[in-house]
């Protein structure tokens, strides 16, 4: 795998078309952005924020949202993949920032590869096993560049992590390694997996996974390691789970606005404001005829002749197609109900029985946004899945553009 090659040089910038070609676009609401940071930091306020913003930044864009949280003041991303690090890295330096200002963390890498084009880019690693120790210190003497590292403890969500007695024995390596001045560890870190539920079963193994986190802790510190940065709450945890904030919180979908628990508060109820919008212009409108079906498989019909307008955006674009004849649009002040079975590129939307169409040809509809009908959640809803879906499926080909830009922050 060649980690010197990001994703590609427009992959989620904030290119909106000049040409007018395409039809479609998302708007990223700066102001929404930095009022949900600003919120983050006060559920947390003896916390560093790290902005998360893996899945080319929950399907916002990456380049959008770096610029924006760095005008913010923020100097620490999380990102899952390596090739998301690198991409970051590259468009962070484009903002002006340098290396040592910005720190940015991953926790996803191939196993058996070269990880020098990682460190050459100041790229923080996440070390959650021994063979991952071995690859970082190979990366290291190869490169000659000290690789930084966080170490990820299993605390009881059982996915990536060291056990207590796997750290145990890790930790005597992990000194000769960072004597020989191979490996710095400056962190360790864990995952919460029931922060945003309150039943007691729930609330019990959140308490357990605390206390196996100040274990783990604990036992970094009498083997040399103090000093660590900790940090083992997402979203979740910082809105609901003080107690484990520490020394850095880990903002990702309340970051952009949404709520990681819906069914217990919406994002409203939290204060979050939504950062994307997802828009398009009716390119086509006509009229069917009574009894006349829509789209694959005939699963609407027009009761009486019926205009309809057709949305240049389908599942190819990210929209669930399981969500069919359940979602709503919203243009100029009114709601109109999506038709038919959502296509690869394309859906239909009811425009009325009239004389004439509700909505002439090149309106603009608003299709994913703000309105508690065409949400985020309300799509998760129709579609029976989570929020996070419908964003991060968003496909990298919809142009962004940032509007509603906010006051730049002095400091950083």
């Amino acid at each position: 795998m060649d980690l010197t090659s990001p994703f590609s040089a427009n992959f989620g910038a904030p290119n909106f078309d000049p040409a007018g070609l395409s039809p479609a676009w998302i708007e990223i609401n700066a102001t929404a952005l930095a009022h949900n940071l600003r919120l983050l930091r006060a559920y947390a306020p003896s916390s560093r924020l790290c902005a998360v913003v893996k899945g080319n930044a929950y399907g916002h864009g990456l380049e959008p949202i770096a610029q924006i949280c760095l005008e913010q003041g923020i100097d620490f991303f999380g990102v899952a993949q390596a090739e998301e690090a690198l991409a970051l890295r590259k468009i962070v330096r484009s903002l002006g920032a340098g290396d040592a200002e910005v720190q940015i963390l991953t926790w996803i890498y191939p196993p058996h590869i070269d990880l020098s084009a990682l460190l050459r880019a100041n790229i923080t690693l996440s070390l959650s096993s021994l063979p991952q120790l071995e690859q970082i210190v190979s990366s290291a003497r190869r490169s000659g560049i000290c690789a930084k590292v966080h170490l990820k403890v299993e605390t009881g969500m059982g996915r990536a992590g060291l056990s207590y007695s796997h750290l145990l024995e890790l930790l005597p390596r992990l000194s000769k390694a960072q004597e020989r001045g191979e490996i710095l560890v400056e962190g360790i870190f864990s995952h919460l997996a029931n922060a945003d539920r309150e039943e007691p079963t729930a609330s019990e193994l959140t308490s357990q996974q605390i206390d196996e986190f100040e274990r783990c802790v604990q036992a970094c510190h009498h083997a040399g390691f103090a000093d660590l940065t900790r940090h083992l709450t997402a979203s979740s945890g910082i809105i609901w789970q003080p107690a484990a904030h520490y020394d850095l919180v880990r903002g990702g979908i309340a970051m952009y606005g949404l709520s990681p628990n819906p069914d217990k508060l919406r994002g409203r109820q939290i204060g979050l404001r939504p950062v994307l919008t997802l828009k398009a212009q009716l390119v086509s409108v006509k009229r069917l005829e009574e009894g006349q079906a829509v789209s694959y498989g005939s699963t609407w019909r027009a009761k009486k002749p019926t205009w309809i307008g057709i949305v240049p955006i389908g599942y190819a674009d990210g929209l669930h197609r399981e969500a069919s004849n359940h979602m709503q649009v919203l243009a100029g002040g009114e709601l109109f109900s999506q038709v038919g079975r959502v296509c690869m590129d394309q859906f239909m939307i009811n425009l009325g029985e009239g004389d004439a169409p509700a909505l002439p040809l090149g309106a603009e509809v608003e299709v994913i946004g703000d309105h508690e009908l065409t949400s985020a959640d309300a799509w998760a809803r129709a579609a029976g899945t989570i929020n996070y879906t419908i964003l991060t499926n968003l496909s990298p080909r919809l142009h962004r553009k940032i509007v509603a830009r906010s006051p730049r922050r002095a400091e950083r």
